[in-house]
């Protein structure tokens, strides 16, 4: 899976497994899109977290297929490792180890 991000305009950054540009219509497809929600633990330290863009969804509980005008896109980029293994785990609902390795 190719983890992607995109900034909008209003500030949010949205994580989705797939993008497919409409160049006629100036608008994104994102599959399994959600938004990325920075949380404060009770010990001061930040969380991350993902939500759906909407509650109310069919596609609620593991990202939604939406398609949204280029022209609230700030910028795409390349999400980095944390952000794609949680994001696997969200979609997925499985756990990821962060780096193989061999456990004795």
């Amino acid at each position: 899976m190719n983890i992607q991000g995109a900034k909008m305009s209003n500030g949010m950054d949205l994580v989705f497994a797939y993008m497919e540009e409409d160049l006629e219509n100036n608008s994104v497809f994102l599959k399994k899109c959600v938004a990325i929600h920075i949380t404060q633990s009770s010990d001061g330290k930040p969380n991350m977290g993902f939500l759906p863009l909407s509650f109310f969804s069919k596609g609620a509980k593991d990202g939604m297929d939406v398609t949204i005008s280029k022209s609230h896109v700030l910028f795409f980029y390349e999400v980095n490792e944390d952000i794609a293994r949680g994001f696997g785990e969200f979609a997925s609902g499985l756990s990821i180890p962060k780096k193989p390795g061999i456990i004795l």
